[in-house]
């Protein structure tokens, strides 16, 4: 139905019989749309007069042409529809994005006059440009630290902002802000994530490695988290909780230093200027097959991330089971720490976990309490 681009019903059916009744006159148009009226408008409505009247008001919108003869009633014939319609189309596409804009500011606005309420503690994002917005605007806020725990896109139906493309992270970061981030396994299969990875901890990034993570979270300085929510049911659209300075928000923080402490502290490359020899055990690939090893990847997962045949990988991590003595590959692990392999400066490897949290580390690290 053309009345969708703002055409009244009886121009929608008057355009339409035109088209396939070319160089008609109004009475002809009339007995035609008589004989098969159109939805929603009744038979009885379709007079010459009332049909004249129509099609002079589509001609003055640039919908229809009249060819006028000497002493004849004037012919009409439809403008190409291409050229006609399309032009109402893209206004109305342009009207219905700007009511989109709108309707997010709205929403924010109306979020954060309810946040300002007394006792309120927690809002409710919904919408992908608005999540997208306050995640961007909770990192650019951020004056000492981000804390995150991040679960794979697979978990997360989709990222809102995937992780190359978010530039309020490389903005907070040249601004001192830290980030400390929890990584869950599967993470780390994701194709092309190894570069990511060696440029964030290049840049000062903490990464730590668990076996999985019960919530996407960022939290800013202690003082404002974002929980990302799955989409309702029937509906696309994320959604997330925006937690201010509250006991909930204490919890989440502590929630991030169990996870970060019981984790695989992740150590990036770190160049020394030279080149490992045989004598020297791993190089430089050795130790980035090792630190992925050590976290939990497959040797498929391991070739992937380091584009490497999979043949390879094993060739590899053979040697080095040879060059350390080691019958098991936990037994290569062991050898791997003694030696200091997994902290050296070569390549992406892993840490041992961090000291244990303490309670007393609790409140500090949680930022102000309310």
């Amino acid at each position: 139905m053309l009345t969708a681009l703002g055409l009244a019903d009886q121009e929608d059916a008057v355009y339409r019989a035109l088209v396939v009744h070319p160089g008609a006159r109004a009475a002809d148009l009339a007995r035609a749309l008589a004989a098969a009226p159109a939805d929603g408008v009744p038979a009885v409505a379709w007079s010459e007069h009332g049909v004249a009247t129509v099609l002079r008001q589509l001609v003055s919108t640039g919908l229809a042409l009249a060819d006028t003869g000497v002493d004849e009633e004037p012919r009409y014939r439809a403008t190409p529809p291409a050229l006609a319609l399309e032009p109402l189309l893209t206004a109305r596409r342009d009207g219905l994005r700007q009511a989109e804009r709108l309707i997010s500011r709205l929403t924010e606005q109306y979020q954060e006059a309810q946040s300002g309420r007394p006792g309120a503690s927690v809002e409710v994002v919904t919408g992908r440009e608005a999540v997208r917005h306050r995640f961007l605007q909770l990192q650019l806020a951020a004056q000492r630290e981000v804390l995150g725990l991040m679960m794979p896109v697979s978990r997360r139906q989709g990222a809102v902002v995937p992780v190359e493309e978010n530039a309020a992270e490389a903005e907070a970061m040249r601004r001192g802000v830290r980030y400390r981030v929890v990584l869950e396994r599967g993470w780390l299969d994701e194709a092309g994530i190894r570069d990511l990875m060696e440029e964030s901890l290049r840049a000062g990034q903490e990464l730590t490695v668990v076996d999985s993570v019960p919530v996407q979270l960022a939290i800013a300085d202690g003082k404002i988290a974002m929980v990302r929510l799955s989409p309702v049911p029937g509906s696309r659209d994320p959604g997330a909780l925006i937690i201010h300075e509250s006991g909930l928000l204490e919890a989440l923080v502590a929630l991030f230093h169990a996870y970060r402490e019981r984790g695989w502290r992740l150590v990036g490359p770190e160049r020394t200027g030279r080149a490992p020899s045989p004598a020297d055990g791993p190089d430089e690939v050795d130790r980035s097959i090792l630190g992925l090893l050590h976290v939990g990847l497959t040797d498929v997962s391991i070739a992937r991330q380091l584009a490497l045949g999979h043949r390879t990988v094993q060739r590899r991590l053979s040697r080095l089971m040879r060059l350390t003595g080691a019958r098991t590959r936990f037994q290569l692990g062991c050898q791997a720490v003694r030696a200091g392999w997994l902290n050296g400066d070569d390549g992406l490897s892993a840490a041992a976990p961090d000291p244990a949290v303490t309670a007393a580390d609790l409140p500090e690290r949680a930022g102000p309490r309310t």
